[in-house]
């Protein structure tokens, strides 16, 4: 491959891997998304990612995330338990202590919430909720915010 081909095919990957990401975003928004079209596009928006040259563990770290709340949404607990682990395998081996470990906790507990497991819920819960208050000053109030109303929405009745 030239080049001028291995440009323009990096160029797709980067359009694709964020196109993608929002219009999965666009489904979670929705009360009831069409599922095999949400699940397609996160799946193409991890694809695109792995073919960057700029792909980052930070990057694939966010994609698990997508796909595990992906699955949330279609009910699906095996497919939200699967990236729910692969999201925190992640921030484990990068020693990710921000961010990105309290959506890997996120997703931990929305999927154990699927699978009715209240205790590993509550306790996921409970760590995401306790870094996203000790990263407060670090991250602003705008952002707090945002992912505090995100970790309550966590739908801790389905475990009932």
């Amino acid at each position: 491959m030239d080049f001028k081909d291995q440009a323009l095919q990096q160029s797709a990957h980067r359009y694709f891997s964020a196109s993608c990401f929002n219009q999965t975003w666009g489904f979670l928004d929705q009360d009831k998304p069409d599922i095999s079209a949400m699940l397609a596009c996160a799946y193409s928006s991890l694809h695109h990612w792995l073919n960057r040259e700029d792909v980052s563990p930070e990057k694939l770290v966010t994609s698990h995330w997508l796909l595990a709340r992906a699955y949330e949404k279609g009910g699906f607990a095996s497919g939200c338990q699967l990236h729910a682990e692969l999201c925190y395998e992640l921030c484990q081996q990068n020693e990710f202590k921000g961010l990105d470990l309290i959506s890997a906790y996120e997703v931990l507990a929305r999927s154990a919430a699927l699978t009715q497991q209240l205790e590993q819920a509550v306790e996921y819960q409970s760590l995401a909720l306790a870094l996203l208050e000790s990263l407060r000053a670090e991250i602003g109030e705008e952002e707090y915010g945002y992912c505090k109303t995100d970790l309550t929405s966590i739908n801790l009745s389905l475990c009932a």
